[in-house]
């Protein structure tokens, strides 16, 4: 399986926290620095657990989807690869592929009208259709996740709001 791209993600979130690899290894729960050196240079990947707790300490989503992504089959065989951007691009680049798919709607219900894809509308179904929608949920999906966060805002006791992590 290929980590690139979630090894990436977890030393660019733990540096943006500033945090060396040991004090993110008292966060996270990890024992020692090596083992965390072993998930950041993609020697080792973290279980489950650990992944959830990079979410939450990181505050960044996309390191969960990155591990179901590259880390799990299923993912791997399943899940679209994303365009992680800031979201100013990401909601430029949804409104592009949001009308591309539109431009192609009236296709896509011909085809899937009657539940069945034709040996004649394969190629077109292929090639076109299966592309415009799978480039519409490379941004879409980030969209959604940008949307998440483990750390929520809520108002303290005087008034001012302070990030709590749940």
């Amino acid at each position: 399986m290929r980590t690139k791209e979630f090894t990436r993600l977890i030393v660019k979130a733990r540096k943006e926290h500033r945090l060396s690899q040991q004090e993110a290894c008292e966060l996270l729960g990890i024992s020692d620095a090596s083992t965390l050196s072993k998930f950041e240079n993609g020697i080792k990947v973290p279980g489950e657990d650990i992944v959830v707790r990079m979410v939450a300490v990181y505050d960044e989503p996309f390191i969960g989807y990155m591990y179901l992504k590259e880390c799990t089959k299923i993912g791997e065989m399943l899940l679209p690869n994303v365009l992680l951007a800031e979201l100013d691009n990401l909601a430029l680049n949804f409104q592009n592929e949001f009308e591309d798919v539109s431009a192609i709607r009236r296709e896509i219900l011909a085809m899937a009208r009657d539940n069945l894809i034709d040996e004649d509308e394969k190629p077109q179904w292929e090639d076109v259709i299966q592309k415009e929608i799978s480039e519409l949920l490379s941004v879409l999906i980030p969209l959604r996740i940008r949307n998440f966060s483990t750390k929520k805002q809520k108002p303290s006791q005087g008034g001012n709001l302070v990030r709590a992590c749940y």
